[in-house]
């Protein structure tokens, strides 16, 4: 009788112990954890979409714009579905070239990334995250991107969308590549280093590579706006949580005049061609406006 009620006993200790132990992590999880918990679970509810923010404008000393933006319809491919297909995406690339007036060779190319064995230089390599879409083709016409649109089963990860450009409107036609740089996508290594910098950088984004959109890049890159979506289990869209609209970024005005460094440049190249005239190799050369 003693041996039933010691066993009784302990089993009640430890039925107890278990409802205690459950009442702390419950205790834990809503009061303690709770406010951590209720993120997880409003973000299993949304998905987030980037809006890109307009590149701030480069204007010369006299308001004369150097680098502007356009809109221009744009063909990206995607290195992971590509690997998902049996032949890495070759087939869908040689289907897809003469539609871009090109070659598969040559589309192959921009999807190398840039640093590995075999890659073009840059800008023709790809220098951003190798998860991200990959630009191939830009100013593509309206009725080749709804063609591309039409038949996705037969160009899976490609597809065409509009997108805002950098441009180069030369006033005077004056050549300042020099100065101004070029962009180019941002890679892993910078994505990681971004999270801890305060000023996170996307996946697509299009960052200063040299040059003054380079040095200038912070204030030009402007901060992108996000759109949150609410969706359902099967991840369909059931509408609009909030809004942030993008903020454009700032305008950069030179101290270059363009007028005057076409004069330069006229007389750089005068220079040059009357070195090369007495003999002189005349490859490089340098001017000075006092």
């Amino acid at each position: 009788m003693d041996t039933s009620h010691n066993r009784l006993f302990v089993l009640r200790v430890l039925v107890v112990s278990l409802f205690v132990a459950l009442a702390g992590r419950l205790f834990v999880m809503q009061v303690i954890d709770g406010d951590q918990y209720q993120v997880q679970a409003a973000n299993s509810q949304t998905r987030e979409a980037v809006v890109p923010a307009p590149r701030g404008l480069i204007l010369d000393q006299a308001g004369r714009v150097v680098v502007g933006n356009r809109q221009s319809m744009v063909v990206t491919i995607s290195r992971t579905a590509f690997s998902r297909l049996e032949d890495d995406g070759q087939s869908v690339l040689e289907k897809l070239a003469p539609m871009l007036n090109t070659t598969a060779r040559e589309l192959a190319k921009r999807l190398t990334i840039c640093g590995t064995e075999g890659a073009a230089k840059p800008p023709l390599c790809w220098n951003g995250s190798q998860y991200q879409p990959i630009p191939v083709a830009e100013d593509l016409p309206f009725d080749i991107a709804v063609r591309i649109a039409e038949r996705t089963a037969e160009f899976p990860g490609v597809e065409a969308s509009l997108q805002t450009v950098r441009t180069f409107p030369r006033p005077l036609d004056v050549n300042m590549a020099h100065i101004l740089g070029y962009l180019g996508p941002v890679n892993d290594a910078e994505l990681e280093a971004s999270k801890n910098s305060g000023k996170e950088f996307q996946e697509t984004d299009l960052i200063g590579r040299s040059g003054v959109e380079s040095f200038y890049d912070s204030q030009l890159r402007g901060i992108p706006g996000i759109t949150v979506y609410s969706v359902d289990r099967a991840l369909a869209v059931t509408g609009t949580v909030s809004e942030t609209a993008p903020t454009p970024g700032k305008y950069l005005v030179l101290g270059v005049d363009a007028a005057l460094q076409r004069v330069v440049e006229d007389q750089l190249e005068a220079a040059v061609k009357r070195a090369r005239s007495f003999g002189f190799a005349g490859d490089s050369g340098a001017a000075v406006v006092m």
